[in-house]
Parts: C-alpha cells; structure tokens; sequence
C-alpha cells in the first residue's frame, strides 16, 4: 500500500511542474479579477478573496521550488504541494460559489464560467497525472452538481435545463480526460519500449565494437607472426620461383590487414568512437604519399598516375593527416583497380569553403542505378566485381563516413565505359607550418651494440622479433610479462624497452608505471620505451603514452618502422640526458 501510495504521490512531480510554470498567468488571471468583484461583491469580499489566492500562490510557489526538471522531489515536499493545488482550486470555488449566491443579474453565468474553467484545467492536467486529474477534477465536479440543485437559481425547465447541462458537461469532460490518461499511459508504454529498445541496440552495439577490438587483437598476433616471417625470409637468398610465392604470401597478409582495418574504422565510426586529430596536414604531401604506392600497379597494365596539386592547394591545413590519407588512398586504390588503360589523376583544389580533394579515372564506369547505393556497406559496382576485382565494398562507405565526420561530404560521377569521378570536399582552414620535426632514421646495424629488452608473452611475437632483430645485428634479453620485465629492468641497464601491452601476471602499462617510479625515487637514467600492441586505437595510445611509454608501435611489426622508431626514442632519451 505504501509503495503504491508512493508512486501516485510521484505521479505529481509533472503537474507541480506545469504549476510553476502557469503560476504567473494564475497571478495575473487572479489580480484582473478585482475590478470584477468590487463592484459585484463589495470590496471587503474582494480584498479578502485575493489575498487568500495570492497567499496560496505564494504558498505554491516556494513549494514548487524543489521540482525542478531532472530532480527528485520528497514525498513530504509532494505533500505539502497536494495541499497547495487542493487550497489554490477551493479558493476559485469558493468565488464560484459566491457569484453562484450573489441576488444580482448575471452572477450565475460568472460562476458557471469559473466552473468550466477549472474542469478545463483539470482536464489538461490528465495527460499529466491521473492523480492530477482526480484532485482538481472531482471537487470542481462535487461543486458543479451539488450547488445548482441544493441552490437552485432558476425554476421549473430551466433548472432541468441547467442541471442536464451541467451533467453532460461533466461526463464530456472526464471521457476527454479518460482519453488523455489512456493516451499518456500508451505514449509512456511507447517511450520506455523506445528507450530499452535503445539500450538494447546501444548494448548490442558495444558488444560487437568489444567483439570486433577482441579479434583484432586475437587476428593480429598470427598475422604478426605471418608477416614478420615473411620480412625475415625476403631478406635471405631466395630464388625467383619462392620469392615470387613469397609475395603471395605477403599480398595476401596485407589484404586481411587492411581488411581487418576497415571493419574496425567502420565498427569505430558506427559506435561514435573514432575520434579525428586535431592537427595540420600538408595536403600536396599527404596525396603524394597515398598516390606513390600505387604507381607500380599503374605501371603494369599501362595506366598513367599523376598528381595536379596547383599552388593555391600547398602549403599547411588544419586537418587529420591520417584520415585525409585514408580517404585519398581509398579513392586511388579502387581508380587503379577498376582501370585497365588511360589515367588515373588526383587533382587538389581550393574552393571557397575549403578544398576538393578529386580522383579522375578512365575505367569501366559504373552504372546509373548504382550511383545511390556506391556508398553503401558492402556495395560495390556491380555484382560481378567482387568475384572479378575482390575487396569488401567497404572503403567507400568509410570515405563518406569519415569526410561527413570532418564536417566534408563525398560525391561521385560517371558514365559507363568512359570512366569515374569522386569529389571530396572539406571544409579545411589554413594552419600555421608545425615546428620541425626530427625524422625517425633507421638505427644502423653495421657496429651497433644495444643492449634491448622485449617483454612479451606470446612465443610466436617473440620469435618474430628476435628473427627480425637478429638479421639487422641485434640481440635482445626475453622476459615473458611485465613483472619479469620491472625486475630486469632493475637487474641492468636498457638502451631501450620493447613492451608489450596484454600479458599475464602484470601487463605492460602497470610494469611501464613501476619502473618510471623507481627511475624517479632513485635517480636513475631514463629508459625509453615502446609499446608494441594490437590494440593501436587513438585512445590506447594516449593511455600508453599516458602510463609512461614513449611511442607505439602496432602488430604486425614492419622492421624498418621499427628500427625509426627505436632511433628516435634513443636520441629523444640522450637529449633529454644532456639537457
């Protein structure tokens, strides 16, 4: 019983709300109604019917106070405003019932029109509270029929008239009012379904971004494994028959790699997790560096690649360099593709709002009615294409996610058999030249003596990187979690930590943790340190760099990124000693 007191209590939270808000036409509608009383009641009646409203007005409004939106209100302060609403509809009624009892002409129709007044207000507050209704519906009600037969003012079919008037007016308005419940209780049915709906598909949602970041982790460690040893074979003597099946091999793991890319890009932009970097991109440069892997596919079957990057496009921008890239590279990828004689041009342009970013081919075309859905998951230009040239048909649908993300949009053009256009446009503002930054340069292997740890759980990574290492003239010391890793670390010097993410025992940013502290409690040289994870999202980055590490390097490794990477951290770490 007192939890289902409780809750109808509750139930007027909404219409205390509505009061609040209403309060300063009740004011007005109150104080408007002095010249109306003088001159019928006298002024003592008048006087004395406005200060009670104003005092119950007043009275509403400091308990009104502790409803405010998005705040629980006591069940005492709930009390409190049931008296105030109940106080506030008497003191109308009892207007009433003085006009009602008035001899003078036309009193009758001013209490009839008080009455009708507050059945309309309490119908309104149906949609609200049916407990709002009920307290300002039945005394209005009570009021409305027991007067007019215990008080009678008028005689014989008249008062019939009048009684049957008042009866229907009164049943109309609760069936209007019982609509209104029914209607509020079918929208908040409708609104909770929504809302846990939602939270299913927003649940959902998470389990498949937590699901896809699993498996790029758990596709990652093999394919580290594959293309590690594929790096390590390239660099031993080979004959043309295995080094062309060695290609293969590596194609093939780059494909899947890219392929794991995408859906993760995809699964990112879908849950609101890809966040852009705030930063400057050198357009020209950025095209060129998407533009120049392909010019050896281009190459082969004939088909010229260039650049035309006029001089209103160079220069610095404020942009994500990464994601410019992406985008660019995705367009030239499928142009060469899809191309088997002609051109392929990327052309940069300067347009009021910002800049265009134009790939230009003379491939196949696609037709008309493929044009709307191009951009589209897993849609690509025909259905045959996928068996004829591979790929998702997701890079297109990650073009146009990722431009609307930088506030930019994704077009495309083109005619059958004479070729393709697709337009990007950002809407990029100028940027200040960065600093100049150090280069990372691959550490030289000819003489070099480092002293390097590697932690690392997992036996194939740990084979690839002694593998790769050993073929460049370096050695490293093995330990297999971050616990072991603190304990050499404390045990001997490091030229440099190569530290895994997810280990047992401890993991590598709580080990990266323990040894930064202790180089600061004892005074001790700063080591530096590289991540080496699957996990390489922007976010874990910035909690890697966060915990102490001093650069990422994501699975699968490439050596030559490697060994830039090394040296950089090496000479950040000497300048920082010599400072």
């Amino acid at each position: 019983m007192t939890k289902a007191y409780s809750f109808r209590l509750a139930n007027l939270d909404l219409v205390a709300q509505d009061s609040r808000r209403l309060l300063p036409s009740r004011v007005i509608a109150a104080l408007a109604m002095i010249w109306l009383i003088s001159p019928i009641l006298g002024a003592a009646s008048a006087l004395g019917w406005v200060v009670a409203i104003l005092l119950v007005e007043g009275l509403t409004f400091l308990i009104t106070r502790g409803f405010r939106e998005g705040a629980t209100a006591s069940n005492g302060r709930r009390r409190l405003y049931l008296v105030a609403a109940v106080g506030g509809n008497a003191t109308w009624l009892a207007l009433s019932w003085m006009f009602w009892h008035s001899p003078q002409e036309g009193t009758a129709f001013l209490a009839l029109l008080i009455w009708a007044a507050l059945l309309l207000n309490a119908v309104s507050y149906a949609f609200r509270s049916a407990v709002g209704l009920m307290i300002f519906a039945i005394p209005t009600i009570g009021v409305m029929l027991l007067m007019p037969a215990l008080a009678p003012r008028f005689t014989g079919p008249s008062q019939r008239m009048v009684m049957v008037g008042l009866a229907l007016c009164c049943a109309f308005a609760m069936v209007s009012a019982w609509r209104n419940v029914r209607a509020a209780r079918a929208l908040a049915a409708s609104r909770a379904a929504l809302d846990a709906e939602r939270a299913r598909a927003e649940d959902a949602n998470s389990a498949k971004s937590a699901f896809l970041a699993f498996m790029s982790h758990e596709i990652r460690t093999p394919l580290n494994g594959v293309l590690g040893m594929v790096q390590a074979m390239d660099r031993d003597e080979l004959s043309p028959a295995q080094r062309e099946r060695l290609a293969v091999v590596a194609g093939s793991g780059e494909t899947l790699l890219l392929l794991l890319n995408d859906l993760l890009d995809l699964s990112r932009i879908e849950a609101g997790r890809l966040d852009l970097e705030d930063g400057v991109v050198d357009l020209a440069a950025i095209a060129e560096e998407a533009r120049r892997p392909f010019t050896h596919a281009a190459g082969q079957k004939g088909v010229t690649l260039r650049l035309d990057a006029p001089a209103e496009t160079l220069g610095w921008w404020k942009g994500d360099p990464a994601r410019i890239k992406q985008i660019i590279t995705n367009l030239v990828a499928n142009a060469v593709k899809f191309t088997e004689a002609g051109e392929v041009v990327v052309i940069l342009a300067r347009e009021p709002g910002g800049v265009s970013i134009t790939v230009r081919d003379t491939g196949a075309g696609i037709a008309p009615d493929r044009l709307d859905h191009l951009f589209d998951r897993f849609v690509q230009a025909e259905a045959a294409t996928s068996r004829q040239y591979g790929g998702s048909g997701l890079g297109l649908a990650i073009c146009r996610q990722l431009a609307e993300l930088m506030g930019g949009s994704i077009g495309a053009q083109s005619r059958l058999g004479e070729g393709s256009c697709f337009t990007v446009r950002l809407p990029l503002a100028r940027a200040e030249a960065p600093p100049a930054a150090i280069e990372p340069r691959a550490a030289d292997p000819e003489g070099v003596d480092l002293r390097i740890l590697v932690a690392e759980d997992n036996a194939t990574n740990r084979l690839v990187l002694t593998t790769l290492l050993e073929q460049v003239g370096l050695c490293a010391h093995l330990v297999e979690n971050g616990r072991e890793a603190v304990e050499a670390h404390a045990a001997a010097y490091w030229d440099v930590v190569l530290m895994d993410v997810q280990m047992p025992v401890m993991d590598g940013p709580t080990a990266v943790r323990a040894i930064r502290e202790r180089e600061r409690a004892e005074g001790l040289a700063y080591t530096p340190i590289i991540a080496l994870t699957a996990n390489a999202m922007a976010h874990h980055k910035a909690e890697y760099l966060a915990a102490g590490m001093d650069a990422m390097v994501a699975k699968p490794i490439q050596l030559t990124q490697l060994l830039g990477v090394m040296q950089q951290v090496m000479d950040t770490a000497q300048a920082r000693q010599a400072a």
